[in-house]
Parts: structure tokens; C-alpha cells; sequence
């Protein structure tokens, strides 16, 4: 039988991960778009909070002025 094992004698430096498996991008894969229904899910959140927050803030931000001008 041949001996086919292998021993390394140096040892490899390691290298940083991938941008698609470490930080915000990786995290929001593994999380967020992991299949078709996660996916899904994530686009109709954040089309809900686009839309709210669209409609908030701008009463937010321009309520208290109008107040100011007219009084």
C-alpha cells in the first residue's frame, strides 16, 4: 500500500475572509437573503418602512416650522 499522507512544515499565513462571508454584507446574506422566502420577506419590510418613514418625516421635520412661521 502507498503511503499517501502529507504533513505541511511551514505554517500558511491567514488570510482575511471574504466580503461575502464577514462584515454587514455577509451578515445581511446569511440573515436576511438566505432563500426566496427570507428574500422576499426583506423587500416587503423594507418597502413598508420606506414608505412609512417617507410619509413621516417630512410632517416631522416641516410641522414645527410651519408653526413658527405663521405664529
Amino acid at each position: 500500500m502507498v503511503d499517501l499522507s502529507f504533513v505541511r512544515k511551514d505554517i500558511v499565513p491567514q488570510r482575511a475572509a471574504p466580503l461575502s462571508e464577514a462584515g454587514i454584507v455577509g451578515w445581511f446574506r446569511k440573515n436576511m437573503f438566505s432563500d426566496i422566502p427570507n428574500t422576499i420577506l426583506t423587500i416587503i419590510v423594507l418597502y413598508f418602512i420606506i414608505s412609512v418613514l417617507s410619509s413621516i418625516l417630512p410632517w416631522v421635520f416641516f410641522s414645527n416650522m410651519v408653526f413658527w412661521i405663521f405664529n
